[in-house]
């Protein structure tokens, strides 16, 4: 049997810290992503993700907000949302490319993924925040 795709979320990476209008304008085209068998739109979630100064995890819609177990809406409904990201540090340490040059993963990230995984109930284990806690 064919994998059937049944929701998909899309980040799309932009690289300003001010987002606009016009970068939800050229992006809200991936909510019109169907599945082919079904004809249902697939994609649920929308994500600006951009450089900023501060972490943040911010939904455009002010009536839900983000937790623990990621958007407190049901699961049809369509999600959008920014996420601003630290650039990551260089690591002192790191010598060539192969060895990678990110000393951890940034905290806004990984409490988005780890929200999503809570949200659409998929088993996983929890990793380490940055900072050990």
């Amino acid at each position: 049997m064919p994998a059937r795709v049944e929701y998909a979320v899309v980040v799309d990476a932009k690289y300003t810290s001010r987002i606009q209008e016009h970068h939800w304008n050229d992006t809200r085209k991936y909510l019109k992503i169907r599945a082919t068998s079904s004809k249902r739109q697939v994609v649920k979630q929308l994500w600006l993700a951009y450089p900023s100064q501060a972490e943040q995890i911010a939904l455009e819609d002010s009536s839900v907000a983000w937790t623990e177990q990621g958007p407190d809406c049901g699961p049809d409904e369509v999600v959008e949302g920014r996420m601003g990201l630290l650039p990551p540090r260089r690591d002192p340490d790191a010598g060539e490319e192969e060895s990678g040059w990110i000393d951890r993963p940034e905290n806004a990230a990984l409490m988005f993924v780890q929200g999503l995984l809570q949200f659409r109930k998929v088993p996983h284990s929890v990793a380490a925040r940055p900072g050990g806690a």
